[in-house]
């Protein structure tokens, strides 16, 4: 460069130019360095002489008392308590009241066995669960494996069925030692077998009367074992988990609370695991539960086969983003259905998920029967029976409807994909004829967005719930969020089980920019029309009536005539919808029986968070981070990082553009 520069111009712009390369170089290798000195601090790997020994943390809740090494061992999430106490008072009441052992259970039938099995005799078992301090036993084929716990009981999945494969430490038999090949999941791949595990292959046929549960993605087994602890008539719990640290942190916790005769841990696929228990019906479970870290969907198609006729299905969803239509694509692929965004997303999620539910069964000449179905904090939770009849099916498509949604005002329309023409043993389910509704609102003139199908039958057993209501205050004590239980299945025995969606009362307001009406004038002017009206546990501010949309308008018209409304733009919502004349008068004087019970006994309907950050807690890891679960630690450290570089500002290169694009 300095032979082909020798003027003075061209020595003073090489300079310059070398100084910038040398200070950008300089400050680039201070920041590599800072960050992994940082990084070392923190979260690097530290030399042996500074390990020091995990401490065990003690988790107590019901009756299940469950141990961690440490906070990342296994997700575990406080928040889901509540989850857990209604799912443990929900299948205790199912097995006290409507689960029918002689009905559901039917005799074991005679299989030959197969020459590739080596049959042992249950003595041969224990004897060898003695020797090796707790077998479970892996199959190559995983319709015919059994596995068995430390008290030697064998692993049962359902009624009078084998015990399903699980994977676990050594088996003593010589035998046998093919190890399970792994089998691609539905969202990973089966992890390797634990070291020095051996097949045994084991034909046996329970003969028990109790019920039997699955729980499909247990984590720590918190849920299982609480489970055996607290359901008397739970005879046996297939705690399930695809992760080898939780199915360790499984057995550790089931040997701590003594359920080994109940609970058996196993470590599969759970998709794969709930096929292998499709056939013969008799393998099937009573119970089963599924709790996943986002979607269920991919869980649904094994998990309405597997579960017994009449038995019990309980699904957790924590993908609200997709179901309250952020991503109405993303819904539609998991679900089948186009989610909207609209104040009633959460109950039209709930009824996305049973319509999913629904569907998946219809493809087996199987249908599905809500007893209960709930939106709670970022998270729903339905409970569901599945049972089997062709001809039931064929009314499946008269319970799901379209939604028309307007863009202005807010009002829904429903629209049933077929008519139900029954009449003694005639029974028909023609399509139905619409649209329901003209190209634009009759009531503010803008255009309609379409979602579904939803599921439009009620999402409520009012019998179920009134049972389950009086169970729970029968034995309080026994759960720890017993206020919020009370207040939710009160809120929701209260509801409106035959009216699909609702309006919301601020909502209402909004649109026409008038003064915020009082909740108990709204519902005593609707139901002095003789109409019904109720709120909504997914919503405290819900207005679920009968009443037609024009009558709801109207007794906005004349709250508005009463309180006037200023500066309304033209051709807006409001300004076509204030511009037609009420076709009534209205009073809002408060009447006495608009007031819910549920609010009268100041039961907790919609408590508030009780501390920061109560939400979803980060996905378990196998590696620790850096920041460990501690949801603020990572907030902060993410703050103002950029998309594009992944640098945050403060170690950003020297004379660059401060960064434009979206802040996460």
């Amino acid at each position: 460069l300095w032979s082909y520069n020798t003027d003075a111009r061209g020595e003073i712009l090489i300079m310059r130019i070398w100084r910038k390369v040398s200070s950008v170089l300089a400050k680039t290798s201070r920041a590599v360095v800072s960050r992994y000195v940082r990084r070392m601090e923190t979260g690097g790997a530290p030399t042996t002489a500074n390990v020091e020994p995990p401490q065990t943390v003690e988790i107590t809740e019901g009756r299940a008392r469950v141990v961690f090494a440490n906070s990342n061992e296994v997700f575990y999430n406080p928040v889901q308590e509540f989850n857990r106490d209604l799912s443990v008072a929900a299948i205790k009441y199912y097995s006290e009241h409507m689960w029918n052992a002689k009905k559901t259970k039917g005799k074991v039938p005679k299989q030959k066995p197969k020459s590739t099995a080596v049959h042992v005799e249950i003595s041969a078992v224990m004897d060898s669960v003695k020797a090796n301090d707790g077998v479970a036993m892996m199959d190559a084929d995983p319709h015919q494996a059994v596995a068995v716990t430390e008290s030697g009981s064998s692993s049962v999945g359902d009624k009078d069925k084998q015990g399903d494969s699980v994977c676990g430490s050594a088996a003593a038999d010589a035998t046998s030692d093919q190890l399970l090949p792994p089998v691609k999941g539905t969202s990973d791949q089966l992890p390797p077998p634990v070291k020095g595990t051996s097949v045994v292959h084991q034909e046996v046929a329970h003969q028990g009367s109790g019920l039997h549960i699955l729980e499909a993605l247990a984590a720590s087994g918190l849920r299982s074992i609480r489970y055996g602890l607290e359901i008397p008539k739970a005879e046996s719990i297939l705690a399930n988990d695809i992760s080898p640290e939780a199915f360790e942190a499984m057995k550790k916790n089931v040997e701590h609370n003594n359920v080994g005769d109940k609970v058996i841990p196993s470590c599969q696929d759970a998709s794969m695991l709930m096929y292998s228990h499709r056939n013969p019906t008799t393998k099937r479970f009573d119970v089963i539960d599924l709790d996943p870290y986002g979607s269920p969907s991919q869980f649904l198609d094994s998990a309405v086969q597997a579960v017994a006729d009449g038995g019990l299905l309980c699904v957790t969803c924590t993908d609200m983003s997709v179901l309250c239509g952020n991503t109405s694509e993303t819904c539609h692929a998991k679900y089948g259905s186009v989610s909207l965004k609209a104040r009633y997303c959460h109950e039209m999620a709930l009824r996305i998920v049973l319509s999913s539910l629904d569907s998946h069964a219809n493809r087996y000449y199987r249908y599905i029967v809500p007893l209960l179905a709930c939106s709670v904090d970022f998270y729903m939770r339905v409970f569901v029976q599945v049972f089997s009849s062709p001809s039931e099916v064929k009314r499946s498509s008269s319970k799901q409807s379209m939604v028309y949604h307007c863009i202005g005002c807010e009002s829904y329309h429903l629209q049933p994909l077929s008519k139900r023409v029954e009449s003694g043993t005639m029974r028909k389910y023609p399509p139905s004829i619409g649209p329901p509704v003209d190209r634009h609102c009759e009531h503010c003139g803008s255009t309609f967005r379409l979602g579904g199908p939803i599921w439009s039958d009620p999402i409520h057993d009012p019998t179920f719930v009134a049972g389950l209501l009086e169970a729970v205050k029968a034995s309080a004590q026994s759960y720890g969020t017993v206020d919020r239980i009370k207040g939710l299945l009160s809120v929701i025995a209260e509801e409106l089980h035959d009216v699909p969606l609702f309006h919301v009362l601020d909502e209402l307001c909004a649109i026409l920019h008038c003064d915020s009406l009082k909740m108990l004038a709204l519902r005593s002017a609707i139901m002095d029309r003789g109409y019904r009206v109720s709120l909504s546990h997914t919503n405290a501010n819900a207005v679920k009536t009968d009443a037609p949309h024009g009558v709801v308008w109207d007794i906005m018209r004349n709250w508005v005539k009463r309180h006037p409304v200023k500066n309304v733009k033209p051709d807006s919502p409001a300004a076509i919808i204030l511009s037609k004349e009420p076709q009534f008068e209205t009073s809002f004087n408060v009447r006495l029986d608009a007031n819910p019970a549920s609010r009268l006994l100041k039961l907790s309907r919609f408590p508030q968070n009780p501390e920061a950050n109560w939400g979803p807690k980060p996905r378990a890891k196998r590696k620790v981070a850096d920041d460990g679960n501690d949801v603020a630690a990572k907030r902060k450290r993410l703050q103002r990082k950029c998309v594009t570089t992944g640098h945050p500002p403060d170690a950003a290169l020297p004379d660059t553009p401060p960064c434009t694009t979206k802040d996460i």
